[in-house]
């Protein structure tokens, strides 16, 4: 049995241990927009996405609306991308599409990365405001 994952003509990425690809899908469902191999980064935590079906083709995740997380685990996490896998020096981030959700995560992203700019920010200015303080001639002894 190996870790397989598929997504199907509504979009809907699924996760499993199967033999075959074909076995992830439900009665009166297809699998149009390929699939791969799955496995969890033990370090990260991410899902690491790669390789492609041999039934199904390679996966494409401009199609992708939701996640069913029960095949992984039941839990959500990141999702990486190995589009040229074995090589992993180049990683796609992955989201499903659906309801606005890619724009959320997107922004939540950026909300993320400014947070982390000010924080940086605002402590390196402390810091040198007591550096300054702390060297100013008024605080020293006389």
């Amino acid at each position: 049995m190996y870790q397989k994952f598929i997504i199907n003509q509504d979009g809907v990425l699924r996760f499993g241990t199967v033999f075959l690809h074909k076995d992830l899908l439900a009665d009166g469902e297809h699998c149009v927009y390929g699939g791969g191999l799955w496995k969890i980064d033990e370090k990260s935590g991410a899902i690491m996405l790669f390789g492609r079906s041999f039934d199904f083709g390679s996966p494409d995740f401009d199609n992708l609306r939701k996640i069913e997380w029960t095949g992984a685990g039941g839990k959500a996490c990141p999702i990486l991308y190995l589009p040229k896998w074995p090589d992993d020096t180049v990683v796609q981030r992955v989201f499903a599409k659906e309801q606005g959700s890619w724009l959320l995560v997107q922004v939540g992203s950026l909300v993320q990365e400014w947070l982390g700019f000010l924080r940086r920010n605002v402590v390196l200015r402390f810091t040198r405001l007591l550096i300054k303080k702390w060297k100013s001639p008024r605080l020293t002894a006389a």
